[in-house]
């Protein structure tokens, strides 16, 4: 199987994952596709620009996170809607279920070493996650409330304006 035909799967494989995903989780019917859309991008993003054999898991999975959430941020304002309609499903096609399954096998199976490694890559995708959505959270909080305190500033000087003119 040559790199396009591969790419071609695994982009169809994570839109439907998080199609699925979103049927299951009841997502509204008129964000649904756009949602899944969001993890296809998520995983074109993976294959060509944040690899994991180049930056490591939790780079990799931290930077395309960054991205999921910063979509699913202006997509949630675009569209009005809550911005974990489009983040969940997103993060779908990261989350370590895999490496979750060898790495208990091989504890049952008395290879602490192995399991351990693998336990070790499951917690840098789960924190690498975390911190993705963190990050893009807390800048666009921090632009909605610097934006909010600024638009309060302006209302309470017309206030303090109509109060000086009326006198």
């Amino acid at each position: 199987m040559n790199g396009t035909t591969l790419l071609i799967i695994q982009i169809v494989a994570a839109f439907l994952l998080c199609l699925g995903y979103g049927m299951i989780n009841n997502i509204p019917k008129r964000y649904i596709m756009l949602a899944s859309g969001v993890g296809a991008c998520a995983r074109i993003l993976t294959y060509f620009v944040v690899k994991p054999d180049v930056w490591g898991f939790f780079l990799s999975t931290m930077l395309a996170t960054m991205f999921i959430t910063l979509m699913s941020h202006i997509f949630s304002r675009v569209f009005k809607t809550a911005t974990t309609v489009f983040i969940v499903p997103g993060i779908m096609s990261f989350a370590p279920g895999g490496a979750t399954y060898e790495a208990i096998t091989a504890f049952i199976n008395s290879e602490s070493e192995a399991g351990m490694a693998k336990l070790g890559e499951v917690a840098a995708v789960a924190v690498g996650i975390a911190l993705g959505i963190f990050i893009i959270d807390l800048i666009f909080t921090g632009v909605a409330n610097r934006r909010k305190k600024r638009l309060a500033k302006r209302a309470q000087n017309a206030a303090v304006a109509d109060e000086v003119f009326e006198d």
